[in-house]
């Protein structure tokens, strides 16, 4: 009997321990030490059999803190069982935009847009202490391989006319808001910076880039009803369908 009682005890300090750890790996604003690893990009990476599983409902997602390149950076972390990939690559994509701020004592924060349908928009702001914006970009990233993604992956390799439907969009929603355009004719691509969100899919802008003074950093939305005839099988939107 006692031998019982004792097997029965360790086991439910083991069972204490480890709820303990894993509530400490997913501990909001914790801080994060560098993983030993640098920007990861290419398809190699990311090999079949790390496969992630399909990832339907949002994702359980804590903010994480370290200082990046100089810059006190607030990021993104997964807190789900099995996504390791798509959390390196997260840690990758912000590593680098810090990099890219290249000013010391800047502070970078990440903000959550979409989570949901196995995609994951986050958009990044690096800003002075003044407050002063100096850099964005937009990440995108899809949650069952891990890797972050362009527009042409959301709408699918089978589709030859998406760019040039979100360009006459685009210059539909300029002319209806009034916006100055002063960077020359608006041309959609696999440069352009996009976010997802619950009500569409918007076209995102940096000061100066496309408008003038008085848009300041537009985001430009495109209902998905009005490109869902783009929509391939095989693209990544058609998860939200």
């Amino acid at each position: 009997m006692r031998r019982l009682r004792s097997k029965t005890a360790y086991g439910a300090a083991a069972l204490i321990l480890a709820l303990a750890l894993a509530f400490c790996a997913c501990a909001p604003g914790q801080e994060a030490s560098r993983p030993e690893t640098g920007p990861m990009h290419g398809p190699e990476l990311f090999p079949d059999e790390f496969s992630q599983g399909i990832v339907r409902n949002s994702l359980t997602i804590i903010t994480r803190r370290a200082t990046i390149e100089g810059c006190r950076v607030s990021y993104p972390y997964v807190c789900n069982s099995n996504m390791e990939l798509l959390n390196i690559s997260i840690h990758s994509a912000v590593t680098e935009f810090a990099a890219d701020c290249e000013t010391e004592g800047a502070a970078v924060s990440c903000t959550v847009e979409f989570n949901r349908y196995g995609l994951l928009s986050v958009f990044a702001v690096c800003e002075l202490s003044d407050g002063r914006v100096i850099n964005s970009d937009t990440l995108n990233f899809d949650c069952d391989t891990g890797r972050r993604v362009c527009l042409s992956d959301c709408f699918g390799s089978s589709d030859t006319d998406c760019f040039g439907k979100l360009t006459k969009l685009l210059a539909k929603s300029i002319e209806d808001s009034g916006y100055t355009v002063i960077g020359g004719e608006p041309v959609i691509d696999d440069s352009t910076l996009f976010l997802f969100a619950y009500d569409g899919l918007f076209l995102v802008f940096r000061e100066y880039e496309l408008f003038s003074y008085d848009a300041g950093a537009p985001r430009i939305k495109i209902r998905l009803a009005s490109i869902a005839e783009n929509i391939a099988a095989d693209g990544l939107l058609n998860r939200l369908k």
